[in-house]
């Protein structure tokens, strides 16, 4: 199937700007300052593949949220989880995780003032007030704090004013009721103190109607918050403290039919099933309403629920303590940091083409819960020959997800054979799935990091020598407990009486640890051809930990009597438990990259330029296990090898006096070379493809600054970003029926200041 999506927005920040009433119009490209290589620098001197937005863009493109940046960044594929839309998956050059599970890394490391996100959950959260956001292609491991093996992305706030009283009130409306409202206040505290904090709420109501019961598929509503405290103590010390919280509810998204179940009559499955004597069943009586009789492979505008549509719930809070020493030639950074996340999540993916529903009838809702500690400090200086960055990292994390509480997690129409398991007046049969699934983890890491850069007194100091390095240390320490047990009933919500045993999978009931090191490091060759090109040649290498599957499933079932024999049972379990213990080994990366960056015409054409080649190995695969009959279950084995290649192409031109036109483009192209099934014992060699990674992606953008008025500025903006199909699925399944693409084209309109 394909998903195109569609938005527009209006900026809504005020057409006038005092502020801005004597400024003149734009007559060259305005200097970008990023902060890449942890000191200010010009984008043009950075050797990395950046996209860099500050306040004003932001503003600009409708960023307020990190799955806002994967639509404006070619090569940057951000996308929610299947059972949490406030859950991201995030990819840069094809490199990332498909699954988001507290016993495995991410591959994109996201930090929010130098502070390392462990979890995507709740990223898809407004961030209160954000200054800039850097994406960094390729290997970020020797400059930053925790291993960023397919790149980094670098969020940071707006700082509070130590010499002005502030007050910013910014009201949004639109379609589906959306609304927002920010607020933001700064206080100076005295001389060298200040406060600042920013409040905002929104809501909106979601884009797929639901006809049954409950939400609609994609209800949103969001609050959080931050207060800073800035104190300059003195001319060489900065203490910094900031907390932040997060509350979001959105109702779940949803999977659409595009079949009727198998061994199901269409008349059947189509009529639908009503009993209003079972607890949380309510509705009209017009049965109809209550199944999705929706075949079409276009997305539809109305769905329907069996029971009440319930929300996820996400909430977050946040801690950290900057501490900065500035001296002449070095700069000494201590960022401590605490941060919690809980969230009750709710899935209703009973739209699908063989499940009634996946909802307890209760309303249960999947409990998450997981905390992290850091502690990092950053040594930063150097002369104008040499330059270095340097860090120490600690990181402690402990999450929980599920409970080891038995739940109704689906009512699926049958798939097995009607002689041996129907009821032969009855060619309808019901099977009532119960499971439990339990995971804890406790994560650590540690590791040492250092970077600098020599100009030799040679070819006039135009030539730059990098050199970064790296050793980390994980531990990885899980416990689960799973039990999938499925019952033949003949109505499908008989929760009072589950009825015959029919299916009993393979369980899981065991504990695991292991540790991971690594060694990797980046060599980047530099060379300045004018004050105006430069080009650069890079290697780095990077690692991502190994782990253990939360999700693992088993295609080995006992049916009937075999799964009432106890010592059968515990014979499987054993074995089951004991290879999800073996876990899975690290992933390895070694990056190639060739850069040229270039600014002309007396700076009103800059035009940048990457070129990049991947060598991929022992990549951590989630495989699917179509016998259990849910896309949930996975095995996870590092069954594969591949080459990435790709470009990275950013074009900015000033074409008349206060007309500024850009273009940015990505080609990414992820080949498998090896791969293999451990579970099969066939010869041939299996299809995989890589998720997340389309194939072409640009985005175009056209600003216009008219000329200045005696009481402010008016700027217009238009832009439009385009991506191409992905697979959403690395298993193809042999001939590719079950992979899933996604395209994505987002148009907006603006007017600003």
């Amino acid at each position: 199937s394909r998903i195109t999506t569609l938005s527009a927005a209006l900026l809504s920040t005020p057409f006038i700007n005092f502020a801005n009433a004597n400024s003149e119009r734009i007559t060259s490209l305005e200097e970008v300052m990023v902060t890449a290589q942890r000191r200010e620098e010009s984008l043009q001197d950075a050797p990395i593949s950046i996209s860099a937005f500050n306040s004003e863009s932001l503003e600009k493109f409708g960023i307020e949220t990190l799955s806002d940046v994967g639509i404006a960044v070619p090569n940057l594929s951000i996308r929610p989880f299947p059972l949490s839309n406030t859950t991201l998956r995030v990819f840069i050059r094809g490199i990332g995780a498909n699954d988001v599970q507290v016993t495995r890394d991410p591959t994109v490391g996201i930090y929010l003032n130098d502070v390392y996100i462990s979890r995507s959950t709740g990223m898809a959260l407004d961030v209160a007030d954000m200054q800039s956001v850097q994406v960094l292609r390729g290997p970020q491991g020797t400059l930053f704090g925790r291993n960023a093996a397919g790149g980094a992305i670098k969020m940071d706030t707006v700082p509070p004013d130590l010499e002005n009283i502030g007050f910013k009130q910014k009201l949004a409306t639109g379609n589906r009721d959306f609304f927002q409202s920010r607020s933001q206040i700064n206080i100076p505290l005295g001389d060298s103190v200040a406060a600042k904090g920013v409040y905002l709420f929104s809501e909106k109501d979601g884009y797929l109607k639901n006809a049954g019961p409950g939400k609609d598929f994609y209800d949103k509503k969001d609050e959080g918050g931050r207060l800073d405290i800035r104190w300059e103590a003195s001319d060489t010390l900065m203490v910094d403290y900031a907390y932040d919280f997060a509350r979001g509810e959105l109702a779940a998204p949803t999977y659409q039919a595009t079949r009727y179940p198998e061994n199901s009559p269409v008349g059947a499955y189509s009529l639908g099933y009503r009993d209003e004597s079972i607890p949380g069943f309510t509705g009209p009586s017009a049965i109809s309403e209550y199944l999705p009789v929706f075949l079409d492979q276009h997305r539809t505008d109305t769905l329907s629920t069996i029971l009440p549509l319930k929300p996820s719930d996400t909430k977050i809070d946040g801690h950290a303590l900057n501490i900065t020493l500035d001296f002449d030639n070095l700069t000494i950074k201590s960022i401590s940091a605490y941060r919690e996340l809980t969230e009750k999540r709710y899935a209703d993916l009973g739209q699908g083409s063989w499940v009634i529903r996946t909802a307890d009838y209760d309303g249960y809702r999947v409990p998450i819960e997981q905390d992290q500690f850091s502690q990092e400090f950053q040594f930063n200086g150097g002369s104008d020959r040499l330059l270095y960055n340097a860090g120490l990292y600690y990181f402690k994390e402990h999450a929980i997800e599920g409970e080891r509480r038995q739940k109704l997690s689906a009512v699926n129409l049958t798939t097995l054979d009607p002689a041996e398991f129907a009821d032969p007046n009855n060619d309808t049969l019901y099977m009532n799935t119960w499971s439990i699934d339990y995971g804890k983890a406790e994560n650590s890491a540690w590791a040492a990091y250092g970077q600098m850069t020599f100009t030799p007194d040679i070819l006039d100091e135009r030539l730059h020598i990098t050199l970064g390095a790296r050793y980390t240390e994980d531990t990885r320490k899980a416990t689960a407990y799973t039990e999938v047990k499925s019952f033949e009933d003949g109505f499908p919500l008989g929760v009072q009486d589950p009825g015959k045993l029919a299916i009993q999978y393979a369980s899981i009931d065991g504990s695991a640890k292991e540790t991971f090191e690594d060694f990797s490091y980046e060599f980047v060759l530099a060379y300045d051809w004018n004050d105006d090109i430069n080009s650069y040649f890079k290697v780095a290498t990077a690692y991502k930990a190994g782990g253990y599957n939360m999700r693992e499933g088993s295609s080995e079932q006992l049916d009937r009597l075999e799964a009432q024999d106890p010592e059968l049972v515990r014979q499987l379990t054993e074995a089951t438990t004991a290879q999800w213990a073996k876990g899975f080994g690290p992933e390895d990366i070694t990056s190639y990259e060739l850069g040229i960056k270039g600014e002309f015409f007396d700076r009103r054409l800059r035009v940048n330029g990457a070129a990049f080649y991947v060598e991929y190995d022992q990549i951590q695969l989630d495989l699917s296990i179509p016998e259990t009959g849910t896309p949930a279950d996975t095995n996870v084995s590092n069954a594969g090898v591949a080459t990435i290649d790709g470009v990275e192409l950013d074009i900015t031109a000033l074409l008349l006096e206060g007309l500024t036109a850009s273009v940015q483009y990505g080609y990414t192209h992820g080949k498998f070379t090896d791969a293999e099934d451990p579970r099969s014992t066939s010869s041939e060699s299996p299809i995989y493809v890589f998720t997340g990674a389309p194939l072409h992606s640009y985005t175009v953008s056209l600003d216009y600054q008219f000329p200045s008025f005696s009481f402010g500025m008016l700027d217009l903006n238009v832009n439009y970003s385009w991506q191409d199909q992905y697979y959403a699925a690395a298993d193809a399944q042999g001939n590719g029926d079950n992979r899933l693409s996604v395209r994505a084209e987002v148009p907006a309109f603006g007017l600003l200041n």
